[in-house]
């Protein structure tokens, strides 16, 4: 990997991040590879369904307890005791919280990266100004915002040299429930032939989180409960489904905009995907014969999709889309690069 003369060896991080299957840790083994030490916090002030569910309604419910949070990492860590600072997503952030911790680690460069579309939001635009850099999963709120710079998800190294082994589902779907996942998940499959097989696995963190999400998201679709997982699906478990099966079905957030971490691994997977964002389309990974691209609506599954092997895509674009490599793009160890051909605009 081509890094330029920064280097972290040595150094301290601090990540603060939501709790995210896992992906938090992932980033922090990533940083420790690197020669550096890393710290991973919450983003917020706890990961109570209160907290989150606060939040959500409107940050300013939580801007005390935040700024307190801040304070009481000082106090823990040790003031100035990082180099590095990452925030990822900080949605309960305000102006003063952002100020407090460039005030307790004055020495660190502050690196902002959104894996959610401003959309949801919008507050954390008032916040990018105070950060030395800022990036985004979303090239729609990169072209718009001018701090941000657009740097897709990524894929971790459980993804690389997965086996080659008969496949025994046609289709893969573990998902997060929102929105109307689970009812364009449930189209794809009937529009897929009678015998097609699907591995699916459907999660929402709580019982209570459910119910509240249903109050304030009326339009939110859900399966019956005995179908829902209240416990995230075992990574080494999920690997295996994926490994036997042919195509990975992928339904995004119907207002973001930036592909989902299950798109980029599948960069990693040498797996097929089948997608609702037709944004891919402008992506260098981006090949027919291996992503179908499809209408939340009205699905159409065409057999030959199935019929043919994936095309394998070079080692240098499977390489630009891996946790070690957008890891040093956000820290500043390799310049940003390009991940579109074209912009594709939605309808």
């Amino acid at each position: 990997m081509n890094t330029t003369e920064r280097s972290l060896s040595g150094k301290r991080v601090l990540i603060m991040s939501p709790r995210f299957f896992g992906y938090e840790n992932a980033i922090a083994q990533a940083v420790r590879a690197l020669g550096a030490q890393a710290e991973v916090v919450l983003d917020k002030p706890s990961n109570t369904v209160w907290t989150k569910a606060a939040t959500r309604l409107s940050p300013s419910l939580v801007a005390t307890r935040m700024a307190n949070y801040i304070r009481s990492l000082a106090e823990q860590y040790g003031r100035d005791s990082f180099d590095e600072v990452v925030v990822i997503k900080g949605e309960a952030l305000h102006a003063e919280a952002v100020e407090l911790l460039r005030a307790a680690f004055p020495r660190a460069r502050c690196t902002y990266y959104n894996w959610d579309s401003l959309r949801n939001y919008p507050h954390l635009k008032d916040i990018l100004p105070l950060f030395d850099a800022c990036f985004s999963f979303d090239a729609e709120d990169c072209e718009s915002v001018g701090q941000l710079a657009h740097l897709p998800l990524f894929y971790t190294d459980e993804y690389r040299d997965l086996p080659l082994v008969e496949p025994r589902y046609d289709l893969f779907a573990v998902a997060s429930l929102h929105s109307d996942r689970y009812d364009v998940i449930q189209r794809v499959i009937r529009q897929c032939p009678e015998a097609t097989r699907a591995f699916t696995y459907f999660f929402y963190p709580s019982k209570i989180a459910l119910l509240g999400k249903k109050v304030l998201e009326p339009g939110f679709i859900t399966p019956p409960l005995r179908e829902i997982q209240w416990t995230p699906l075992p990574k080494e478990k999920m690997i295996d489904g994926l490994v036997r099966s042919r195509a990975v079905i992928d339904v995004q957030h119907p207002r973001q905009t930036g592909l989902t971490m299950r798109t980029i691994e599948m960069v990693g997977a040498n797996k097929k995907l089948i997608t609702t964002n037709a944004l891919v389309k402008s992506y260098d990974f981006y090949n027919p014969n291996n992503i179908l691209v499809i209408d939340r609506t009205q699905p159409e599954i065409p057999s030959t999709f199935f019929d043919t092997e994936y095309t394998p895509l070079t080692e240098a674009i499977r390489q630009k889309y891996s946790i070690h490599t957008w890891l040093a793009v956000l820290l500043g160890l390799q310049p940003v690069a390009s991940y579109q051909r074209a912009p594709v605009r939605l309808p």
